[in-house]
């Protein structure tokens, strides 16, 4: 059995209200803007579809610049990408198990996920 990724022990061992508390202190901009930011540096499917686009993550700053970013989908992420270019640092065998989409639409997408992600 693998180690607990750093965060898991916080997360079991707090109850649900306080790990909420934090979230519910602000409007969570600067927490979504640090995940962004760190999703860019290091997921190198994000980071391709960004320099398409032409958007240098260091200009996102605000809200409205936040949502002026590209929605993602099956279609132009999850099918277009190869599966190691959608985990942080480019390594697929950093992922712990595949999320699957209930295929709703009549084909289930399947996509890599790590359990520290889940932290």
């Amino acid at each position: 059995m693998r180690d607990q990724p750093a965060g898991a022990a916080i997360f079991f061992d707090t109850p649900l209200d306080g790990l909420l508390a934090a979230g519910e202190s602000g409007d969570g901009f600067p927490e979504a803007l640090s995940l962004f930011r760190a999703v860019a540096k290091k997921v190198p499917a994000y980071r391709m579809l960004l320099a398409e686009r032409k958007i240098d993550p260091l200009t996102v700053s605000s809200p409205a610049d936040f949502a002026g970013l590209p929605l993602l989908d099956k279609a132009n992420y999850i099918r277009r990408f190869p599966l190691d270019h959608l985990v942080l640092g480019g390594r697929l065998e950093r992922s712990d198990f595949f999320a699957v989409s209930s295929g709703s639409t009549g084909e289930p997408t399947f996509w890599p996920r790590a359990q520290a992600d889940e932290f």
